[in-house]
């Protein structure tokens, strides 16, 4: 017996079978961090007790919170304040932080298939959905999704470098996208890059900025490099749409 589906049904089991096989990368990382190891926090996390600890028992400066959230010239502040929240609420546990980063690498997911699939087809945003999910959900990542130290700082990084490209595609050279790049770039900075506030000595507000800090706290290189990495974020990306903005052809 032969059964024709119509155009809409066709359309719909297409749809299904491509939701569950982006869908089943997830799962198996998931299932990785569900059946592997134990709810137990590697002895790398012993160098972030330092903020951990009194903040916990009250003896915490918040004055000293940007300095101590450096580790090896990583500036790691939304991690920092991600693992405060974890180790309030739930004792630090070692699972919530791994699903929180498997989270991330979701959201970074939904962001890259829109800004790629932004003027595609709908067969063509249809089947992107697995094509993405098996590269980002993929075992030879799996160091990254079963160890927290690693999980948080570069999904939190991935998903702001996503975040940035998103706004620019689909909100194209205005202050929306400008915006939304340099919110982006700040959640990167401030999770785990160390090497692009060089170029910041290119902006003199910047530089000023950084000079004034550095002469406040002159024994401590960390705060010169947390001048830079803090007002980075906003260079690139407000230079980039401004000379856009300002060498856009008038519209009739």
């Amino acid at each position: 017996m032969h059964i024709t589906l119509s155009a809409d049904k066709r359309r719909a089991a297409a749809t299904l079978m491509a939701l569950v096989a982006a869908s089943l990368p997830i799962i198996n990382i998931l299932n990785i961090i569900c059946s592997t190891g134990a709810d137990t926090l590697s002895d790398d996390y012993l160098v972030h007790l330092r903020n951990i600890a009194p903040i916990l028992n009250g003896s915490f400066s918040p004055g000293n919170f940007l300095h101590d959230s450096f580790y090896r010239g990583h500036l790691m502040v939304f991690p920092t304040l991600l693992r405060i929240i974890l180790a309030r609420l739930t004792y630090w546990n070692a699972y919530v932080e791994l699903f929180i980063g498997v989270g991330a690498a979701i959201l970074t997911l939904f962001l890259i298939h829109n800004a790629l699939t932004a003027h595609s087809r709908h067969q063509v945003r249809l089947w992107m959905w697995p094509a993405l999910s098996v590269l980002i959900f993929s075992v030879s990542q799996v160091d990254q999704f079963t160890y927290g130290d690693a999980s948080i700082p570069i999904g939190f990084s991935a998903l702001g470098i996503s975040f940035a490209l998103w706004s620019m595609v689909r909100f194209g050279r205005s202050w929306t996208a400008g915006f939304l790049a340099v919110a982006g770039a700040w959640l990167v900075i401030w999770s785990w890059d160390r090497a692009v506030h060089r170029p910041i000595d290119t902006v003199d507000r910047a530089g000023h900025l950084r000079q004034h800090v550095a002469d406040a706290h002159p024994m401590s290189a960390d705060y010169r490099a947390a001048a830079d990495q803090c007002v980075f974020p906003a260079h690139l990306p407000v230079r980039y749409f401004m000379r856009g903005m300002m060498k856009a052809p008038a519209r009739n």
